[in-house]
């Protein structure tokens, strides 16, 4: 190899979920700017084992 890659591509898997409670979690939250986002962290747990 002589040469770089030219860049990383980013890959999200498919992963459907259902959330719990949406409305309540999620009530208080209000965006005020324009472009504002929220990131919401999940985590996924193996009750199985």
């Amino acid at each position: 190899m002589d040469k770089k890659g030219g860049g990383n591509d980013v890959i999200y898997p498919d992963i459907m979920f259902c959330v719990d409670g949406f409305e309540e979690i999620f009530h208080s939250i209000h965006l005020t700017e324009p472009g504002e986002k929220v990131a919401v962290q999940l985590m996924a747990v193996n009750k199985i084992s």
